[in-house]
Protein backbone atom coordinates (compact mmCIF):
# COMPACT_ATOMS: atom_id res chain seq x y z
CA UNK A 1 0.00 0.00 0.00
CA UNK A 2 1.76 3.35 -0.94
CA UNK A 3 1.56 6.23 1.69
CA UNK A 4 -1.47 8.12 -0.23
CA UNK A 5 -3.52 5.06 0.46
CA UNK A 6 -2.65 4.62 3.47
CA UNK A 7 -3.04 8.11 5.26
CA UNK A 8 -6.99 7.74 3.42
CA UNK A 9 -7.01 4.23 5.08
CA UNK A 10 -6.47 5.18 8.17
CA UNK A 11 -8.47 8.72 8.20
CA UNK A 12 -11.15 6.28 7.42
CA UNK A 13 -11.02 4.14 10.28
CA UNK A 14 -10.87 7.06 12.53
CA UNK A 15 -13.82 8.88 11.03
CA UNK A 16 -15.84 5.37 11.48
CA UNK A 17 -14.39 5.54 15.22
CA UNK A 18 -15.06 8.91 16.26
CA UNK A 19 -17.16 10.70 13.76
CA UNK A 20 -16.49 14.08 11.59
CA UNK A 21 -15.53 16.61 13.51
CA UNK A 22 -13.63 15.34 16.62
CA UNK A 23 -10.82 13.54 14.02
CA UNK A 24 -7.54 15.77 14.99
CA UNK A 25 -4.29 15.44 12.24
CA UNK A 26 -2.12 14.45 14.84
CA UNK A 27 -4.44 11.17 15.60
CA UNK A 28 -4.46 11.09 12.05
CA UNK A 29 -0.67 10.63 11.67
CA UNK A 30 0.01 8.61 14.64
CA UNK A 31 -2.63 5.97 12.86
CA UNK A 32 -1.27 5.84 9.24
CA UNK A 33 2.77 6.42 10.81
CA UNK A 34 3.47 8.87 8.53
CA UNK A 35 4.71 12.36 9.18
CA UNK A 36 3.48 16.37 8.48
CA UNK A 37 5.16 16.52 5.84
CA UNK A 38 3.71 12.91 4.32
CA UNK A 39 0.11 14.98 4.71
CA UNK A 40 0.98 17.70 3.04
CA UNK A 41 2.85 16.46 -0.05
CA UNK A 42 -0.53 15.07 -0.91
CA UNK A 43 -3.60 17.17 0.60
CA UNK A 44 -3.67 21.07 1.27
CA UNK A 45 -4.48 20.52 4.71
CA UNK A 46 -7.13 18.35 6.61
CA UNK A 47 -10.19 19.30 5.22
CA UNK A 48 -9.20 18.22 2.10
CA UNK A 49 -7.92 15.12 2.99
CA UNK A 50 -11.31 14.28 4.95
CA UNK A 51 -13.00 15.23 1.41
CA UNK A 52 -11.04 12.90 -0.05
CA UNK A 53 -11.49 10.28 2.12
CA UNK A 54 -15.32 10.92 2.23
CA UNK A 55 -15.64 10.38 -1.98
CA UNK A 56 -13.64 7.53 -1.81
CA UNK A 57 -14.54 5.18 0.93
CA UNK A 58 -18.22 6.49 0.91
CA UNK A 59 -19.71 8.33 -2.60
CA UNK A 60 -17.83 5.98 -4.36
CA UNK A 61 -18.85 2.86 -2.30
CA UNK A 62 -22.69 4.12 -2.31
CA UNK A 63 -22.77 5.14 -6.07
CA UNK A 64 -20.94 1.68 -7.10
CA UNK A 65 -23.50 0.14 -5.44
CA UNK A 66 -26.22 1.49 -7.21
CA UNK A 67 -24.58 1.03 -10.44
CA UNK A 68 -23.96 -2.82 -9.44
CA UNK A 69 -28.00 -3.53 -10.13
CA UNK A 70 -28.55 -5.93 -12.65
CA UNK A 71 -32.59 -4.97 -13.93
CA UNK A 72 -34.42 -8.00 -15.06
CA UNK A 73 -37.71 -8.44 -15.99
CA UNK A 74 -38.99 -9.52 -12.26
CA UNK A 75 -40.54 -6.57 -10.40
CA UNK A 76 -40.03 -8.06 -6.86
CA UNK A 77 -36.31 -8.90 -7.18
CA UNK A 78 -35.63 -5.29 -9.08
CA UNK A 79 -37.29 -4.12 -5.95
CA UNK A 80 -35.40 -6.23 -3.66
CA UNK A 81 -32.24 -6.07 -5.15
CA UNK A 82 -32.37 -2.12 -4.90
CA UNK A 83 -33.80 -1.70 -0.81
CA UNK A 84 -30.15 -4.28 -0.36
CA UNK A 85 -27.98 -2.37 -2.09
CA UNK A 86 -29.01 0.77 -1.02
CA UNK A 87 -28.86 -0.59 2.00
CA UNK A 88 -25.36 -1.53 1.61
CA UNK A 89 -25.88 -5.54 1.39
CA UNK A 90 -24.68 -8.56 -0.24
CA UNK A 91 -26.93 -10.98 -1.71
CA UNK A 92 -26.05 -13.20 1.15
CA UNK A 93 -27.15 -10.28 3.78
CA UNK A 94 -23.60 -10.01 4.70
CA UNK A 95 -22.28 -6.33 4.40
CA UNK A 96 -20.33 -4.58 1.52
CA UNK A 97 -16.47 -4.85 1.63
CA UNK A 98 -14.11 -2.01 -0.37
CA UNK A 99 -10.79 -2.24 -0.82
CA UNK A 100 -10.00 -4.93 1.93
CA UNK A 101 -12.21 -3.08 4.21
CA UNK A 102 -14.70 -5.28 5.98
CA UNK A 103 -17.85 -2.98 6.71
CA UNK A 104 -20.39 -4.48 9.42
CA UNK A 105 -23.72 -3.10 10.59
CA UNK A 106 -22.63 -0.65 12.82
CA UNK A 107 -19.92 0.90 10.38
CA UNK A 108 -22.45 1.40 7.76
CA UNK A 109 -24.49 3.22 10.23
CA UNK A 110 -21.38 5.71 10.64
CA UNK A 111 -20.79 6.36 6.81
CA UNK A 112 -24.78 7.12 7.10
CA UNK A 113 -24.37 9.56 9.81
CA UNK A 114 -20.52 10.54 8.39
CA UNK A 115 -22.69 11.99 4.72
CA UNK A 116 -25.32 13.81 6.92
CA UNK A 117 -22.52 15.66 8.73
CA UNK A 118 -19.92 15.99 5.54
CA UNK A 119 -23.65 17.89 3.71
CA UNK A 120 -23.53 20.10 6.87
CA UNK A 121 -20.21 21.05 6.94
CA UNK A 122 -18.88 20.93 3.05
CA UNK A 123 -20.54 22.44 0.52
CA UNK A 124 -18.15 20.26 -2.35
CA UNK A 125 -19.94 17.40 -0.41
CA UNK A 126 -23.53 18.86 -1.19
CA UNK A 127 -23.12 18.46 -4.91
CA UNK A 128 -21.37 15.05 -4.67
CA UNK A 129 -24.75 13.80 -2.77
CA UNK A 130 -27.04 15.53 -4.92
CA UNK A 131 -25.10 13.36 -7.91
CA UNK A 132 -26.09 10.52 -5.91
CA UNK A 133 -29.41 11.42 -5.02
CA UNK A 134 -30.22 11.92 -8.72
CA UNK A 135 -29.15 8.10 -9.62
CA UNK A 136 -31.01 7.13 -6.67
CA UNK A 137 -33.94 8.51 -7.55
CA UNK A 138 -33.26 7.92 -11.24
CA UNK A 139 -32.84 3.55 -10.47
CA UNK A 140 -36.31 4.07 -8.69
CA UNK A 141 -37.88 5.30 -11.87
CA UNK A 142 -35.99 2.64 -14.21
CA UNK A 143 -37.41 -0.55 -11.54
CA UNK A 144 -40.84 1.36 -11.87
CA UNK A 145 -40.36 1.88 -16.03
CA UNK A 146 -39.44 -1.29 -16.27
CA UNK A 147 -42.69 -3.01 -14.50
CA UNK A 148 -44.66 -1.02 -16.41
CA UNK A 149 -43.34 -2.84 -19.87
CA UNK A 150 -43.04 -6.15 -18.28
CA UNK A 151 -47.02 -5.37 -17.41
CA UNK A 152 -46.53 -5.86 -13.66
CA UNK A 153 -47.25 -2.23 -12.91
CA UNK A 154 -50.11 0.12 -14.15
CA UNK A 155 -49.12 1.89 -16.84
CA UNK A 156 -51.55 5.07 -15.51
CA UNK A 157 -49.93 5.26 -12.12
CA UNK A 158 -48.25 8.34 -11.56
CA UNK A 159 -44.11 7.69 -11.52
CA UNK A 160 -43.32 10.47 -9.62
CA UNK A 161 -45.13 9.99 -6.76
CA UNK A 162 -44.52 6.77 -6.41
CA UNK A 163 -40.53 7.65 -6.46
CA UNK A 164 -40.95 9.79 -3.74
CA UNK A 165 -42.99 7.26 -1.86
CA UNK A 166 -40.41 4.67 -2.29
CA UNK A 167 -37.36 7.12 -1.15
CA UNK A 168 -39.60 7.97 2.04
CA UNK A 169 -39.81 4.10 2.53
CA UNK A 170 -36.01 4.09 2.59
CA UNK A 171 -35.10 6.89 4.52
CA UNK A 172 -37.55 5.43 7.34
CA UNK A 173 -35.30 2.33 7.52
CA UNK A 174 -32.17 4.56 7.78
CA UNK A 175 -33.64 6.49 10.36
CA UNK A 176 -34.70 3.29 12.36
CA UNK A 177 -31.39 2.27 11.60
CA UNK A 178 -29.54 4.74 13.05
CA UNK A 179 -32.08 5.25 16.22
CA UNK A 180 -32.01 0.83 16.92
CA UNK A 181 -30.94 -2.08 15.69
CA UNK A 182 -33.32 -4.27 13.24
CA UNK A 183 -32.46 -7.56 14.32
CA UNK A 184 -33.57 -9.35 11.10
CA UNK A 185 -32.65 -7.69 8.39
CA UNK A 186 -33.92 -9.77 5.63
CA UNK A 187 -37.37 -9.85 6.90
CA UNK A 188 -37.64 -5.85 7.22
CA UNK A 189 -36.61 -5.50 3.56
CA UNK A 190 -38.96 -8.16 2.33
CA UNK A 191 -42.05 -6.21 4.66
CA UNK A 192 -40.66 -3.08 2.96
CA UNK A 193 -40.83 -4.62 -0.61
CA UNK A 194 -43.94 -6.07 0.07
CA UNK A 195 -45.67 -2.87 0.99
CA UNK A 196 -44.21 -1.08 -2.67
CA UNK A 197 -45.20 -4.37 -4.52
CA UNK A 198 -48.76 -3.83 -2.89
CA UNK A 199 -48.78 -0.01 -3.69
CA UNK A 200 -47.54 -0.71 -7.26
CA UNK A 201 -49.76 -3.87 -8.95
Amino acid sequence: MNTKDKIMKSTFKLLLEKGLIDVSLSEIIKESQVGYGSIYYYFEDKDQLIQTVLNRYIIEIFLNQLESIKLTDDLFHNLNEFYMKVLGLNEDYTYISYENLSIDNSDFKKMILLTFEAQQKYEKEQEFFNQYNIKFTSTIKDIINKGIKSNQVAGDINIDEITELIKSNIYGIFFLWLIRDIEDVESSIKINVNYIMDVLT
